[in-house]
């Protein structure tokens, strides 16, 4: 599609992510995922083909679990990667885990080779969809700190990422909670 891509420069575009929004689920528990409109379809609009409207649903009791990340840690970046005429991108997603306790250590071991998909709310309000039942988000990089002095952080810097053919879609569907 052919669209203006016109904006307001005195939009005020918050920077980051949501610390206590970010909604994880293991890729395997899903049981319908949505997708986004082909490339080229026929009345699709720009904001179409970056937006999941239909629900994500799961098998049985599974849903989405919560993590908080610390103050403005968060980042979602979306990246080119391959070469020219086979393009794909990379989606990554850092924050810091606060704490080394022993929930967190937990965490880390259980979800560590786990295939998952991350829902993470950005400061704009929009919530951006990591992942899918098919190409999972994987840990990349893992480091947990107990820190060394007190005005050092004690937790775990943790970044995710899945190679897709699209930047991270904003998704408007239900967020279920596993129950």
């Amino acid at each position: 599609p052919l669209e203006d891509l016109t904006q307001c420069v005195n939009d005020e575009l918050a920077a980051g992510t949501s610390e206590t929004e970010v909604y994880v689920a293991v890729s395997e528990h899903i049981d319908t995922f949505p997708s986004l409109p082909a490339l080229g379809t026929e009345g699709a609009t720009l904001e179409s083909l970056a937006k999941i409207t239909t629900d994500i649903t799961f098998t049985g009791t599974n849903g989405f679990f919560k993590l908080h990340a610390q103050t403005e840690t968060g980042e979602i970046k979306d990246e080119l990667v391959g070469n020219k005429g086979n393009k794909k991108v990379k989606t990554m997603y850092e924050f810091f885990l606060t704490n080394t306790s022993e929930r967190n250590i937990g965490f880390v071991s259980q979800y560590k080779n786990v295939p998952l998909v991350f829902v993470v709310k950005e400061k704009t309000g929009r919530y951006r969809l990591i992942g899918s039942k098919d190409i999972p988000v994987y840990f990349d990089e893992v480091s947990g700190t107990t820190g060394k002095g007190p005005e050092d952080d004690n937790g775990w810097n943790i970044s995710v990422s899945a190679t897709s053919g699209r930047p991270a879609p904003v998704y408007t569907g239900n967020l279920t909670e596993k129950a």
